[in-house]
């Protein structure tokens, strides 16, 4: 028994840990486990030279020989358990393992003993050093400095972009044809905007298709009545001479406009029309049939509930007061106000008589203010009233002064404060001459009303300076718009030379003296303004042809002694000169004849006067 323990005590060796791979770490065991593991390990390799001992064990040996059997077949058990369970490291690997672990330990050793710059030269045939630091440093701010510039570039187009102005701002005769960018800009929002109508695009196939089916038509009619053929190919081809000659209406419209708008000669037309120009032009043209669009459709159907004969309510586009005139007086037509009842065909030869009506009214307007020095006596303000002097005042407060300029001069002149002189703004013009007549119970036709506020409207757009520049006197500055072959410019002249030699001989009026003077002036004026008043009525054709055949129609019915039940059925309503009813009929023809008297008169005065340093010849009408 004893020769066999020391035979087994030969055999139990350890394993050493560096003589193989290391095996994954297990789970730990107790001491006795950890011994029983390694004698086992030793003992199952040579088991089958010592497992055949157990017949020889006798006696009180076999109880330690059956626990070690035991023991032995539970190492046995372990170590089968392990090795199928664990994954056996391949000596290759290992190898590989522990030679990277060495020159990764080498390395390091090298550079924390100072030696990097000899020993790291080469890596992979690639020189390292502090230049591919550098070049790195270099690249880096490169890309910095593209970053912060593609940062200012964004930032610079999205201060652009909501800063962009509207559509309506634009203005493509200055800077949109050569902008390709503001060119997109109005193309997406004008087009393709889902804010905005739908509009054909201009460059589409259909829409070119239409506008050449459009140009031959309209060509077709030019033809028709031109001597002249137009064998263009499309209207953009045209000049602007020939589209306004084919439409005459647009010319006339534009035309105005750009007199009234700019003040400048007509010469200075432009070739193109600005579109700002044609959009407010359709604004006053709606603000303008919007008094003849407006009707009072309840007044219609109430003529005609009272008027059961039949007649169909008009629609809502009838003008009202010719609608209204219609319904009651059961009248087939009836032209609207200011225009023929054949626009077509007589609409020009009616505009020209307006217009020329319009310059003769201005004309005697003029003349009328002229023999007072009234006209464009700036920055004296003429007042010839009590009403027209508080106004006046009412400027700088009456801090001013008053100048008279003679007897014949029925006028009296206030020149205001430095801080106050300013040239009235036209709307402000325009407010002023309705409030006069709304105050005086006077009525103006509402389309001529609609024409004047469109005039004044327009003629403010000019600014602040829209009659005279920075420090330019007002009759300068008339002088400056007036033609130099204008055949009245000679007389405008000699009329400013005059004013200015009256107005450096002009007196101040003293406050005792004042209320008085002013008193005498306004009986000068109230009688100038009777004389021009009958002057104004006899001079235009129109109204003294009209004002002949209604004299005539009143002095037939009185000598048939039917004016007088006419005039007590205010079937007639005459008015005095101070605005009180006249109710006799012999009252009312013999104004009449007094009219033709003063009339008379009147041409008379002036067929006698004669123009200033001119011949015989050059007598005024």
């Amino acid at each position: 028994m004893n020769a066999i323990k020391s035979r087994l005590k030969r055999s139990l060796w350890r394993i050493p840990a560096s003589a193989s791979p290391p095996f994954p770490a297990q789970p730990s065991l107790k001491r006795e486990e950890a011994m029983s593991f390694g004698v086992g390990v030793s003992a199952c390799r040579e088991f089958s030279s010592w497992s055949g001992l157990g017949a020889f064990v006798e006696g009180s040996s076999q109880g330690p020989w059956q626990a070690l059997r035991q023991n032995e077949q539970r190492v046995s058990s372990i170590v089968k358990k392990i090795e199928a369970d664990s994954r056996r490291v391949q000596q290759i690997d290992w190898d590989n393992m522990r030679a990277h672990y060495e020159s990764q330990s080498s390395l390091f050793s090298a550079l924390l003993s100072g030696g990097a710059s000899s020993s790291l030269t080469r890596v992979h045939g690639l020189a390292v050093g502090w230049d591919s630091f550098s070049k790195a440093l270099e690249s880096c701010e490169a890309s910095v400095r593209q970053s912060e510039s593609l940062l200012n570039s964004g930032a610079a187009a999205l201060w652009v972009s909501y800063h962009n102005p509207p559509v309506s701002k634009l203005d493509t005769n200055e800077w949109l044809d050569t902008d390709l960018y503001w060119q997109a800009f109005v193309e997406k929002h004008h087009f393709y905007s889902p804010y905005q109508p739908p509009l054909e695009d201009p460059e589409s196939p259909a829409e070119k298709e239409r506008v050449k089916a459009s140009w031959h038509s309209r060509m077709a009619k030019f033809n028709d009545r031109s001597d002249t053929p137009m064998l263009y190919n499309f209207m953009e081809t045209l000049p602007s001479w020939e589209y306004y000659d084919i439409h005459r209406r647009a010319f006339l419209e534009h035309m105005i406009y750009f007199l009234v708008r700019r003040g400048a000669d007509y010469r200075f037309f432009p070739e193109i029309t600005p579109w700002q120009w044609l959009g407010d032009i359709e604004d006053q043209r709606a603000k303008f049939f919007s008094v003849f669009a407006s009707t009072c459709l309840w007044q219609s159907v109430n003529l005609l509930h009272a008027r059961d004969d039949g007649l169909s309510v008009l629609s809502t586009q009838a003008q009202r007061r010719r609608s209204h005139f219609q319904l009651s007086s059961l009248s087939r037509e009836k032209p609207l106000d200011l225009l023929p009842l054949d626009v077509e065909h007589d609409g020009a030869v009616a505009t020209l008589r307006f217009l020329q009506a319009e310059a003769t009214a201005v004309s005697a307007t003029v003349g009328r203010l002229m023999a007072s020095f009234s006209f464009l006596p700036d920055p004296f303000i003429p007042c010839s009233s009590t009403r027209s002097a508080l106004r006046a005042m009412e400027v700088d407060g009456g801090k001013g002064q008053w100048f008279d300029l003679g007897e014949d001069v029925s006028a009296l002149f206030y020149l205001p404060t430095k801080q106050a002189r300013r040239i009235p703004h036209p709307r402000e013009a325009f407010y002023k001459v309705m409030d006069h007549l709304t105050m005086t119970g006077k009525r103006m036709n509402p389309a001529y009303a609609t024409l004047f506020d469109s005039f004044t409207d327009v003629l403010q757009q000019r600014g602040d300076n829209w009659f005279c520049d920075e420090g330019e006197c007002a009759s300068q500055a008339f002088l400056r718009r007036l033609r130099s072959d204008d055949p009245m410019r000679e007389v405008f002249c000699d009329y400013f030379e005059e004013m200015y030699s009256r107005f450096e001989a002009a007196k101040e009026v003293k406050p005792a003296e004042f209320l008085k003077l002013l008193a005498k002036k306004e009986a000068s004026h109230g009688v100038e303004s009777e004389v021009y008043r009958h002057w104004a009525l006899f001079a235009s054709p129109e109204a003294a042809a009209t004002a002949k055949e209604e004299s005539d129609h009143l002095t037939s019915l009185f000598k048939s002694k039917q004016l007088q039940p006419v005039l007590d059925a205010n079937g007639i309503v005459a008015i005095g000169p101070d605005g009180q009813k006249i109710t006799d009929a012999g009252q009312v023809v013999a104004s009449f004849n007094e009219f033709e008297l003063l009339k008379e008169t009147i041409q008379d005065s002036i067929k006698a006067l004669k123009v200033p340093g001119g011949t015989d010849a050059q007598k005024t009408n």
